[in-house]
């Protein structure tokens, strides 16, 4: 690993450089009510980006929708005062 691997490892609470790491590891069993709160939590992260997508998709379609009126309507007064240019 790279020398500067090792201090974000510990930065971010991943215990011991590899360095002084005691091999083999024990590894304790997750509790059953942890394990449930992780997928809660989990599910509701993703519900919650996927609702914030959506309706940041809403509001670019709303703009769009609104853009294009506007130039319609900026062509349509285009052409009237060509109309009564000619009268």
């Amino acid at each position: 690993m790279a020398a500067r691997a090792l201090p974000k490892m510990e930065l971010l609470f991943m215990g011991p450089c590899i360095k002084e790491a005691k091999y083999p590891y024990t590894i304790k069993p997750l509790d059953q009510e942890v394990s449930d709160l992780g997928v809660e939590l989990l599910g509701e992260i993703t519900i919650f980006i996927m609702g914030k997508g959506r309706l940041v998709l809403e509001y670019c379609s709303h703009q769009m929708q609104q853009h294009k009126e506007e130039e319609q309507q900026l062509a349509w007064m285009f052409w009237e005062m060509r109309l009564e240019s000619w009268d």
